[in-house]
């Protein structure tokens, strides 16, 4: 009787994008009202819950004409981009519902929720596995901006600090007049072993002496590779 509560909340914050309060008010004192209502005309022996059962139905009548109005609304204003995964699972909470109704209301009454509650366990699933989803798309979007923003500050061959971090750590010590020791290496014959050996030993030779500069520098300084650097200013 109460899970129209949570679920008019769901869809009013995922199809309207703000809380419609006087609707979700509205049918949350109403479910409220039905299931206090029930429960103690039943309790008192007046009347068997079952018999009142079409009150509760009235409930989730009126959730699926809202759900219907905000999936309406939103199409119609453009916003439902991101949203269309939402429709599957209430979609088989309602058909659940009214195939309760249906049972309900021709077949046998013992148990009157069995279809419903096999609707919100699939809504379950189906919510569990878009939320996995878009856990995994947000993840893999921030592995790739950290590697974007790695890449825009280091080289992409040795890993060593590019000639922008070269050129904004330079700006920096003259911004505030520190005092440093620049020392400069230039790989001998590289373009020798890239014409003889081909660009991938040259590769590995830029890597092997990037690699003996960070292994002899790195603790008491910053090495860079500014050879694109050093191309323009030999211009």
């Amino acid at each position: 009787m109460l899970i129209v509560i949570p679920l008019i909340c769901f869809l009013d914050c995922k199809y309207t994008g703000k809380n419609n309060k006087p609707v979700v008010i509205a049918l949350a004192a109403y479910c409220f009202g039905v299931f206090f209502f029930s429960y103690t005309t039943h309790w008192l022996n007046w009347k068997d819950y079952h018999e009142l059962m079409f009150l509760n139905h009235i409930g989730f009548i009126a959730t699926i004409i809202y759900f219907t109005y905000c999936v309406v609304r939103a199409i119609r204003s453009g916003s439902n981009e991101g949203r269309k995964g939402y429709l599957t699972g209430p979609i088989f909470i309602f058909a659940g519902v009214i195939m309760d109704m249906i049972n309900w209301k021709f077949g046998y009454k013992a148990d009157s929720s069995v279809f419903t509650r096999v609707g919100v366990l699939l809504f379950l699933i189906l919510e569990g596995i878009q939320i996995v989803e878009k856990m995994l798309i947000q993840y893999q979007n921030g592995i790739k901006a950290q590697i974007v923003g790695r890449l825009a500050y280091h080289d992409g061959l040795t890993d060593m600090l590019n000639r922008t971090s070269f050129i904004e750590e330079h700006e920096r010590m003259e911004k505030n007049h520190n005092l440093g020791l620049v020392a400069m290496f230039d790989v001998n014959n590289l373009k020798k072993v890239n014409d003889g050996l081909g660009h991938t030993k040259g590769d590995e030779l830029i890597m092997t002496a990037a690699d003996a500069i960070t292994g002899a520098f790195g603790r008491i300084g910053r090495c860079f590779r500014t050879a694109e650097c050093m191309k323009t200013r030999r211009k």
